[in-house]
């Protein structure tokens, strides 16, 4: 599919989403495909929620 698009309309920006997991990002490379989101990264981050307050 991103072949027949980049072929098609080569000035557009194709990026790559949903699913993809780091460990296997070179599943995905290919010469059709610009960008690649790993939402999982900002997603499934623990964190710890606090606040600042000035008096």
């Amino acid at each position: 599919m991103a072949k027949a698009l980049k072929e098609k309309y080569p000035h557009v920006l194709i990026e790559l989403s949903g699913g993809v997991s780091p460990d296997k990002i070179e599943e995905y490379l290919c010469e059709y495909i610009d960008v690649i989101s790993i939402g999982r990264l900002t997603s499934e981050v623990e964190y710890i929620d606090f606040s600042l307050e000035i008096e």
